[in-house]
């Protein structure tokens, strides 16, 4: 996070309280089994994907990249810039919809804890 606001030229607090108020919008579910492309990222803290993708996100990092976020719902490569953690399951496979996500629905970002 602090990687992406001194690119920013902004704070950390001016980051997250940005990212918290926003209102995202499932665009659409793709890339991997329950992975929502969110859009609704304020401009003011879109920033470009990372030039060298880091090979392994863990499932539950929310993310930033380009105009977009999105939540990791599997460990795997990605380029995205990790901004913080859920414990939602997005994906399983045992759950009915195995989804947990639909395009169209609504997501809120709550922070519980603001690390450094």
């Amino acid at each position: 996070l602090s990687e992406i606001c001194e690119q920013l030229s902004i704070s950390t607090n001016e980051f997250v309280d940005r990212h918290a108020n926003g209102t995202y919008s499932v665009a659409c579910i793709g890339a991997m089994p329950g992975f929502p492309y969110l859009s609704g990222l304020d401009p003011a803290i879109a920033v470009p994907r990372r030039a060298v993708p880091r090979m392994r996100l863990e499932r539950g990092a929310v993310i930033v990249g380009g105009a977009q976020a999105g939540i990791m719902p599997c460990a795997a490569p990605s380029g995205w810039h990790i901004i913080g953690h859920t414990e939602l399951e997005l994906f399983d496979s045992n759950r009915s919809p195995a989804v947990l996500l639909r395009p169209g629905d609504i997501i809120r970002f709550k922070v519980l804890e603001v690390l450094r």
